[in-house]
Parts: structure tokens; C-alpha cells; sequence
């Protein structure tokens, strides 16, 4: 079993930790800036295919003190993780004003047993990372190669795109799990409704794409194949309706496109509505979800301030019994919503702090 580090966006390490163990992953546990767990090549590979709101998977090569370097990168087997003319990146965070020469080490050990070797700033099949803090040094390889939030689907956004395993992490947060009805009155490109049916479907949200471990000559053969067909044999069909709606006829064209591509169109119903004349489907009542626009994106605040209040009248008015979970940037307009007792969840969107707010309506 090896060490691993879940990369994780701040806010959502509660759920990744549930996630890793669903997945089979052993010594779950929560720390500063993601998750730490153990599992082997099999348990690597689900969780990168499966996980829906973490960044990046690291694995733990090994740790000691800035001087240990040479010892540390002399003690991987390199040659289990590369092949022999493959390409290489290493990032150094918080090596101080000798970055260059700690990545000279790691490069200089790497190139005497992988003498094919070639390095590159970008895009490479492998990735090692060191981090100096406090006088620790953390040697890793990244299992997952680009971020888990790109998923393969999402080849074009809307005026305010929301990261994949952001908009996952929401619905979770929600206790979104598939089973409700999900409604989406602001879906733009579609991200939370796409997001909300690889869930309902039971979908491991990787299914599109590979990833970095997949391609080290230590992965056993077949393993990929094996690992997929197992959690392709845990989907079912989608239990609930998920609806989305946006006045704004290209981006519904774009939701349409994106869930075509993920392959979860048949279970989305999209439809050009006025999110003042957001209504509910027929059925239980279930979530609402929304990320409304943002005074920092797409206009100033102040000339936000009545979407807001119109939004939680209509959310008052039509949605009664519901749960809503709506994403905002501005407390002011947050409070325009005047919801009732809200649980607040500090998260980031693109850089943006926000807050997530829940409420039973």
C-alpha cells in the first residue's frame, strides 16, 4: 500500500474523505489543504477515476529534511514510473531562491536511471513535485496527470464557468446523491447539471479520459480495463428528474453540447425559462442548485440587487419545501435572498472567495 495525497479545493476536503473510502482507499483521513490515505495500484486508479471533487492525486516517494534529497530521489525506482524516452516535468514549491538547484538533484538521479529521459516545462506523461516547508522536504509523483476537473466533456463554457469537482463538491455538500429531483434555474453551460447526473447515474466521472499512472511500466496490464469494467458494473439509470433551465438560448446550446459529450443528455431535461418563472417538476421535492452571477463577473453588485430579491421570491413562492443550495460571492447579495437561517460554507470559485449557502425553503 502506498502513501497518497489528495489535492483538494478548500471547503470540500469533508466529502473527498467520504468519497476515498467509498472508493476503497485505507487510512482516510482529513489534513490542511486536502486528504492523506493509502491504497495500491488499484485503489490509485479508482480513486483518480472515481473521485469527483478532488484536483490531484499525489503519491508519497518519500520525506526528510532538505540535506536528504540526494537520498530521497536516489531511493525511488524510477524506472517503475517512466518510460524509457518519456517526458518529465518537476515542480518545486517553496524551495526558497534554490528551486533550480533542487530540481537539478532530482533531475540528475532520474537521468542516471532513465537516461532517455526528457524534460519539459508542460504536458508531460510524469510530473514529480517538492515541496520544502518548515524544513521538510515531500518528494511526490502526480498519479493523475491534467487536473480531475477536466473531465473531457467540457469543451465550452459560459460567461462564468464553474470547475467540475467545485460544482460536485456543491451537490454533495447539498446531500445531493442521485435519489432527488434536481433543478438548476441558472444552468449556463451546465456543469452542476452535468455534475448532478454522473452522480445519479453512479458514474465514475473519470470514465472519459486516462491519467498519468495508467502509463507507468509498473501498472499491471489490464489493470485499467479491469478497474473501469468494475465501476461501470455499479451504474444504473438516472432515479430523478435533473432540470436545467437559462433565458439564454446559446448557453442552453452549450449545456446541450457538454452533456452530449459526457454522455448524460438523455438524463437532463433543459428547457428556456426565466429563473423568474423557475418552477419545479412534477414529483417529491428535491434540491435546488444555483450560481448566480456574480457583481465580480459579470456586472457590478449593485446592479445585481434585485435579481437577488425577484430570485428569492420566486424560491419562496414556488420551491416551498425544497432545499437550496446557492453560491454567492457578495454577503449583500446573499442577504437579498432572505433565506432562512442559512448554513454558510466559505468555498472558492475561480479565485473568488464565495460562500455556499444551504437552506430548506
Amino acid at each position: 500500500m502506498r502513501a497518497l495525497f489528495i489535492v483538494t479545493p478548500p471547503g470540500l476536503e469533508g466529502p473527498c474523505v467520504h468519497e476515498a473510502r467509498t472508493l476503497g482507499a485505507d487510512d482516510v483521513r482529513e489534513v490542511v489543504g486536502g486528504v492523506e490515505c493509502r491504497g495500491d495500484p488499484a485503489a490509485i486508479l479508482r480513486l483518480n477515476l472515481g473521485l469527483r471533487t478532488g484536483s490531484r492525486i499525489l503519491l508519497r516517494l518519500g520525506e526528510g529534511r532538505l540535506a536528504d534529497l540526494g537520498g530521497l530521489a536516489a531511493s525511488v525506482d524510477w524506472r517503475s514510473f517512466m518510460r524509457p524516452s518519456g517526458t518529465v516535468a518537476i515542480e518545486v514549491a517553496g524551495g526558497g531562491s534554490r528551486p533550480g538547484a533542487l530540481e537539478r538533484q532530482v533531475r540528475e538521479e532520474v537521468l542516471r536511471q532513465v537516461p532517455a529521459a526528457r524534460f519539459v516545462s508542460a504536458e508531460a506523461e510524469q510530473s514529480v513535485h517538492l515541496r520544502l516547508s518548515q524544513g521538510t522536504l515531500t518528494l511526490s509523483l502526480d498519479t493523475t496527470g491534467p487536473h480531475l476537473h477536466m473531465r473531457g466533456y467540457r469543451q465550452e463554457t459560459g460567461a462564468a464557468p464553474l470547475r467540475e469537482n467545485l460544482a460536485a463538491g456543491i451537490l454533495l455538500l447539498a446531500g445531493y446523491d442521485g435519489s432527488q429531483a434536481l433543478v438548476d434555474p441558472m444552468c449556463g453551460s451546465g456543469t452542476f447539471l452535468i455534475e448532478a447526473a454522473t452522480i445519479a447515474l453512479r458514474r465514475a466521472p473519470g470514465s472519459l479520459r486516462t491519467f498519468a499512472c495508467e502509463g507507468w511500466p509498473s501498472t499491471p496490464e489490464g489493470l485499467g480495463a479491469q478497474v473501469r469494467q468494475e465501476l461501470r458494473a455499479l451504474e444504473r439509470s438516472a432515479p430523478a428528474p435533473i432540470v436545467g433551465s437559462d433565458r439564454n438560448a446559446g448557453a442552453l446550446g452549450v449545456a446541450r453540447r457538454n452533456a452530449t459529450r459526457a454522455e448524460v443528455f438523455d438524463s437532463i431535461t433543459l428547457g428556456r425559462v426565466d429563473v423568474a418563472d423557475a418552477a419545479p417538476p412534477p414529483g417529491p421535492r428535491g434540491i435546488l442548485v444555483a450560481n448566480p452571477p456574480y457583481g465580480k463577473r459579470l456586472g457590478e453588485a449593485r446592479e445585481l440587487g434585485s435579481l437577488y430579491r425577484g430570485f428569492g421570491e420566486r424560491l419562496r413562492s414556488a420551491f416551498g419545501g425544497w432545499t437550496v443550495a446557492i453560491l454567492v460571492a457578495d454577503p449583500a447579495l446573499g442577504a437579498a435572498l432572505r433565506l432562512r437561517e442559512p448554513r454558510a460554507i466559505p468555498l472558492r470559485n475561480g479565485g473568488i472567495p464565495c460562500t455556499l449557502l444551504l437552506a430548506e425553503i
